[in-house]
């Protein structure tokens, strides 16, 4: 199931206007089950309103509640009147790992969650750092409330996993692709897609070494949970092309020149037009990783003197 990280700090924006940035949230028992957001507001002090679950919108740069500021309910910004059937998280609640892990020790701050769409925390997002910022995920399969402010995580069991915000993740692949040698030019038509940390690469490339290369990068980089290469090369699709021709019907027979740049297919004729003529666009149209199709008619291509048999 699709899940969404939110991170404390994300922005919150109200019906009518008003904004705030999330702050917090309450639990309603111990399976993980979102019930309230709590969202904060004010600089010389600060205020905070429950907000139901399901009337807040995950959207991907901020939160947005269903209803104005003043139809909810204020609440106080430490949780102190959280009911007692509750459990309340905010910036000041304190992971404790069951064994020590590595460079991040015994402990880490919680800064944001994973939430999945039937309001189910799948994961906590906290920084174990001493010093700076070296954020981890950690699943709830195995973490319990052992006081407030307080989650114990059986990491012995479920390991951390480094964790990196979508964009940054994003930005340090580019890097890396370009530390293997990729330009500018060779990603012109590659989209690079992270959504908490699955990795989905789109578009076209000149060369297979190019996709290689693009999906080494990806895979390589600290936080990236999986990569789903949906990236096609020139070589590729002109394989592909020819293959989708062949097998149709229509088209088989059609004595054709394909060639594709970045997913543009251009085709002529190298013999006179036969009767798949008006399917050719169709039938390539439909080959994944085409971008657009350019038929070039047979007198046209007799006028540019390209010898036909």
């Amino acid at each position: 199931m699709p899940e969404r990280v939110l991170m404390f700090g994300t922005r919150a924006v109200f019906a009518d206007g008003a904004e705030g940035w999330f702050h917090g949230f309450e639990m309603l028992d111990d399976a993980w089950t979102l019930d309230s957001f709590i969202i904060a507001a004010g600089v010389l002090r600060t205020r905070a309103w429950r907000v139901p679950r399901a009337e807040i919108a995950i959207e991907p740069t901020r939160i947005v509640a269903a209803r104005s500021q003043g139809d909810y309910e204020r609440v106080a910004p430490d949780g102190d009147d959280c009911p007692p059937d509750k459990h309340w998280a905010d910036r000041h609640t304190r992971i404790a790992l069951a064994e020590a892990t590595g460079m991040w020790g015994r402990y880490a701050a919680l800064t944001g969650v994973a939430i999945a769409e039937d309001g189910i925390i799948t994961h906590l997002i906290g920084n174990a750092a001493r010093v700076g910022r070296d954020l981890i995920r950690l699943s709830t399969a195995r973490a319990t409330w052992q006081q407030p402010h307080w989650v114990w995580v059986n990491t012995a069991e479920t390991p951390p996993e480094p964790f990196v915000p979508d964009d940054e993740l994003r930005d340090a692949i580019l890097e890396a692709a370009h530390r293997l040698g990729l330009g500018p030019g060779d990603l012109t038509h590659v989209e690079i897609l992270v959504e908490n940390g699955i990795v989905t690469l789109l578009g076209n490339v000149r060369a297979p070494r190019i996709k290689d290369l693009l999906h080494a990068a990806a895979a390589s980089r600290k936080g990236v949970r999986s990569v789903e290469d949906k990236v096609v090369a020139d070589s590729e699709l002109e394989l592909a092309v020819g293959r989708a021709l062949a097998a149709d019907e229509r088209t088989r027979g059609e004595r054709l020149r394909v060639k594709v740049e970045h997913g543009h297919v251009r085709v002529s004729w190298l013999a006179p037009e036969g009767p798949g003529a008006p399917y050719v666009a169709e039938v390539i149209q439909e080959t994944p990783g085409v971008r657009s199709v350019e038929v070039v008619p047979r007198d046209v291509v007799a006028e540019l003197g390209v010898p036909m048999e």
